[in-house]
């Protein structure tokens, strides 16, 4: 007769080890939970507080609301934030927000200021059974991303600025 007690421990472990594995160790990670916590919790104060200070002067708070009046952002039931990998001058990261059961594809770009990690770009992608993997110029998006892709658009996005 087997115990299942060793079975359950390693699965436990396993599990938890899956769960940080999508902490990056830097913080940018970290900062894109606690921007769309905010804006799912209707804080939009907070999640604007999360921007980047040069994003926040190209970005009105008024225009922020305004962007991010989106029930994928607002209603979402859920919402997973894939582990940050470093691009260019700063990390990007795909993630999901469930809404009604269809999962919006999102993607953050975060930059260092000082010692904290910040979001200074987003973008939205309609649900859809093929999905672009990247969403914002500033993580390799181009005009060539889209080649034989027949998906949905970007439906949200902050534009470009000198990351």
């Amino acid at each position: 007769m087997t115990s299942e007690r060793p079975t359950r421990a390693l699965s436990a472990l396993f599990a938890v080890a899956m769960l940080s594995s999508c902490d990056d160790g830097t913080g940018a990670h970290a900062a894109g939970e606690r921007f769309l916590r905010a804006l799912g919790a209707g804080d939009e104060t907070g999640a604007y507080a999360q921007l980047s200070s040069r994003r926040r002067a190209a970005l009105s708070a008024r225009a922020f609301g305004e962007l991010t009046d989106h029930p994928a952002f607002r209603q979402r039931q859920s919402f997973e934030v894939h582990r940050a990998e470093s691009y260019g001058g700063g990390r990007c990261s795909l993630g999901a927000l469930t809404v009604d059961g269809a999962e919006w594809a999102v993607q953050l770009f975060y930059i260092e200021e000082g010692d904290a990690w910040r979001v200074h770009s987003f973008a939205l992608q309609p649900p859809a059974p093929s999905q672009l993997g990247t969403l914002l110029e500033e993580c390799g998006y181009w005009e060539g991303t889209r080649v034989g892709y027949s998906g949905p658009a970007i439906e949200r996005s902050t534009t470009p600025t000198d990351s």
